[in-house]
């Protein structure tokens, strides 16, 4: 379910913009969507669309933070079998 349809949006194309007025959300009458997300200079770093495509230019030390937060999560839960991700953010702080 897109975001236009979880909010009954009837009227397109349907529009998000963020506070600098960039636009983080766009979904059209046919269902297709993208969304973007930019960084604190207005740079386009990610975008996303319905159909798979996925632009990611965000900074290593970002995607390192993620990944980290989430082996955090899943170690206060009990997970332990995260072997593959410690090791890919090892990779990536190189």
């Amino acid at each position: 379910m897109t975001i236009a349809q979880q909010l009954g949006i009837t009227r397109f194309p349907f529009r998000i913009k963020n506070e600098a007025g960039n636009e983080i959300y766009y979904e059209d009458s046919e269902g297709y969507w993208v969304k973007v997300e930019y960084d604190d200079n207005e740079i386009e770093i990610y975008s996303e669309d319905s159909q798979g495509r996925i632009i990611d230019n965000r900074p290593k030390h970002a995607l390192i933070s993620q990944l980290e937060e989430i082996v955090s999560r899943l170690e206060e839960d009990g997970l332990y079998a995260l072997q593959g991700i410690k090791d890919a953010i090892a990779e990536l702080k190189k």
